[in-house]
Parts: structure tokens; C-alpha cells; sequence
């Protein structure tokens, strides 16, 4: 028959987000999608008891899924309107977070994703996807004045001994 259709809450740990910096989720459908979407909102607060439990982050709204139905999605922090205002988990790799649906998840309702940041191993995204992720990380980092770095141990020449050529 139909697979079993049920909802699923994901919840990730990052205690890396500072005041103002929240945490999204994007990936393929029931996702919104990787590219120009707005993220789905996670929260560290119930929004009517106003009990937090950060640094737990939980999908504010469950998804909608299947038995047998395999989510593929990476989360990202937000920080507000800063130019570089998503910051997406990534290992290097281009991997992202893989979940196949059983009915012992539908049965709890959530699901643990571990750490932020933690991606276990799985398919590479699309190169398109792993080359924009690379660019993102790039243009996320602080722009520095042009400054020479000591090759032989990677500090600024300015602040490096005098003995370093």
C-alpha cells in the first residue's frame, strides 16, 4: 500500500550563534530548495512557553514526509543583513546531510542531526553547488589588507621576527 506519511522535526547543536544569528535549513524537496530560497526557520525558543533550549536548534515547523523518502539538505547560519549573511555547514567536501525516512522517526516525531558543522559523509552536491559553496566561503571571510604572510609558518610579516625574511 501508500507509504506511511507522517511529520519529522529535525533538530541540529550549535552553540556557535551569537545574538542576532539564527539557523535555517535548505535542501531538496520537502526543503525549499539550495539556490535564492529563503531557508526554513529553526528556533531555540518555544514560541509559547518561551522555554529556550538553545544550543539545541529545532525546525519551527515540521516537515511533511514519507517512509522510504530520503531528505538531502544542509543547514546554514543567518546572520542578519550582513552581505555575507549565510553561512552554510560545509566539511570541504561538498558533502551534505543525507536522511532516509523510517517509521520509527515518524513514531518519535524528531530527529537528532547531531553537530552543526558535522556533515556525515555522503554524495557530493552538484559541482555548480560545491563551487558556489567554495565562492560563499571565500567572500565570507574578513577582507585584510593585502599583507605578506611568512611562508614558513603563516603569520603576517608585520607581526612576524625580525629573523623572518
Amino acid at each position: 500500500g501508500e507509504p506511511s506519511k507522517g511529520f519529522l522535526r529535525l533538530h541540529v547543536h550549535c552553540d556557535s550563534t551569537r545574538p542576532g544569528e539564527d539557523l535555517g535549513v535548505c535542501g531538496d524537496a520537502p526543503l525549499p530548495g539550495w539556490r535564492g530560497v529563503k531557508p526554513l526557520s529553526m528556533i531555540c525558543q518555544d514560541p509559547v512557553t518561551g522555554e529556550t533550549y538553545w544550543p539545541v536548534w529545532k525546525l519551527a515547523e515540521p516537515l511533511e514526509v514519507s517512509v522510504g523518502q530520503e531528505l538531502h539538505y544542509k543547514y546554514l547560519l543567518i546572520r542578519g543583513t550582513r552581505r555575507d549573511k549565510f553561512k552554510w555547514e560545509a566539511d570541504g567536501l561538498g558533502n551534505h546531510r543525507r536522511l532516509r525516512i523510517t517509521e520509527e522517526m515518524l513514531r518519535c516525531g524528531s530527529w537528532d542531526d547531531g553537530l552543526f558543522g558535522d556533515l556525515p559523509g555522503g554524495k557530493p552536491c552538484p559541482p555548480r553547488q560545491k563551487k558556489r559553496e567554495e565562492r560563499e566561503e571565500r567572500e565570507a571571510k574578513p577582507e585584510r589588507d593585502e599583507e605578506e604572510i611568512c611562508e614558513a609558518c603563516e603569520v603576517p610579516k608585520a607581526l612576524s621576527l625580525p629573523k623572518h625574511e
